[in-house]
């Protein structure tokens, strides 16, 4: 007699990876499940990047989702990422100068 369980993967719906690392507030203008964790990295990590510098834990969850050099890369490319404080915060926080970001305004 054949055992009809179906396998765990099957009945259980796959976790979308922003659901489980960041909240809706930060991508509240986009469907979430249907942002892709590759394909749409430079959109995420931007968006993640200028929304969240008051609470480094989205950092952390942003780097374990992607490698430093990208997020870095991003980071100096970004006009999203405004204000010289949260400016700084990254720069720190990446070893970067703040001066190679786009919207830094230097002797403020």
């Amino acid at each position: 007699m054949r055992n009809n369980v179906l396998h765990h993967k099957s009945i259980v719906p796959r976790k979308n990876v922003l659901r489980a690392n960041f909240r809706k507030a930060i991508f509240w203008d986009v469907d979430m499940d249907k942002l892709s964790k590759k394909a749409d990295k430079a959109f995420i990590i931007d968006r993640v990047l200028s929304r969240n510098m008051e609470n480094p834990v989205y950092l952390e969850r942003l780097e374990k989702l992607y490698q430093i050099k990208d997020i870095k890369k991003i980071a100096k490319s970004s006009r999203s990422i405004r204000g010289n404080e949260a400016i700084r915060f990254i720069a720190k926080r990446y070893g970067m100068d703040p001066n190679s970001f786009k919207n830094y305004i230097p002797n403020l």
